[in-house]
């Protein structure tokens, strides 16, 4: 079984926008995957966020659930299935690869 978890890791704030403060435009996130034994692999990306609505929350209020919802809610649940995928192939590969890279068995590596 394979354990999912975000991992916001910057963000880019507009300092003022429309009287309001600290308004986030841009998150960076890991959407990492992580199995039983530890291992894991993760897909990086940035998502921007919309305009703030009726509902604005000042950067410095901000808390890990209300990100991972709006990150959630602009990606979509089929796109993040599709990462949960790409995730568990990639965790497949580093379990029982499927291809390795060897030197030629002339060549003595020291």
């Amino acid at each position: 079984m394979i354990n999912y978890t975000w991992n916001f890791t910057k963000f880019v704030v507009l300092p003022n926008y429309n009287s309001l403060e600290k308004v986030v435009k841009t998150i960076h996130w890991e959407f990492i995957g992580k199995n039983e034994d530890d291992v894991y692999a993760k897909i990086e990306g940035s998502t921007d966020i919309s305009e703030p609505d009726n509902i604005f929350v000042n950067f410095d209020n901000l808390t890990h659930a209300i990100v991972e919802e709006w990150i959630v809610n602009v990606i979509g649940e089929e796109r993040i299935a599709e990462f949960k995928l790409a995730i568990e192939e990639k965790i497949d590969d580093i379990v029982a690869p499927k291809k390795i890279i060897l030197l030629p068995p002339w060549i003595s590596v020291e």
